[in-house]
């Protein structure tokens, strides 16, 4: 099997991991897009995500609270209509807080 291969599947594991840990955390999450852009065979967009914290995330029991976390970033990169590269970025320290995990600096 191909390294190439073989990292494909890593990945879309990965991704389905994350994925489900997320849905099982926050069973009513919901995105929003905000902002959509595509250039060439790149894609970018800016999410909100919103959920109650209705079961455990990592080794975080669930709180019942609610969260919203505008300003998520997705940069993706598609050969032949497949997503070829991805990366995606939020504020795991908001979310944090918001879950009332860690001690707010105020």
């Amino acid at each position: 099997m191909s390294c190439l291969l073989r990292t494909c599947r890593w990945i879309r594991q990965t991704a389905s991991s994350l994925l489900q840990a997320y849905a099982t955390a926050f069973p009513d999450f919901h995105n929003t897009i905000d902002d959509l852009f595509a250039d060439g065979n790149q894609v970018v967009f800016r999410w909100t995500f919103t959920g109650t914290n209705n079961g455990p995330l990592a080794d975080t029991a669930a709180t019942g609270k609610q969260v919203s976390l505008p300003g998520c970033i997705g940069i993706f990169r598609l050969d032949w209509g497949k997503v070829n590269q991805g990366h995606l970025a939020w504020d795991r320290y908001e979310l944090f807080l918001q879950l009332g995990v860690i001690p707010s600096e105020s």
